[in-house]
């Protein structure tokens, strides 16, 4: 919320932004072995996808920018490695670590 309230006082109209908050936000043990109220980084993917597919429909954008932290930004390359660069014109990325 304080990104969102920062970005807006800066003349972004919070009908253009979108908050994500993942169903299941912790990682699992191992990525590949299903486990209770953790994600996968497919899961997380997907979830993001839908996400930005909405917020284009919604505002009309032809791409977005997308800001995400820790985790979030493991989701964010994910989804432009695997076929959605092209729904995203920028990638912040804050506090992901980068190999």
């Amino acid at each position: 919320m304080t990104t969102l309230w920062r970005m807006e006082s800066n003349g972004i109209a919070r009908e253009r932004m979108m908050a994500l908050n993942f169903t299941d936000p912790l990682a699992r043990s191992d990525d590949k072995v299903a486990q209770a109220n953790r994600s996968s980084t497919d899961d997380q993917r997907r979830e993001l996808a839908v996400a930005i597919a909405e917020l284009k429909r919604r505002t009309g954008a032809a791409r977005v920018a997308l800001v995400g932290s820790s985790r979030g930004g493991y989701a964010i390359r994910n989804v432009i490695k695997n076929g959605g660069a092209g729904d995203v014109s920028h990638a912040v990325l804050c506090g992901t670590p980068n190999h």
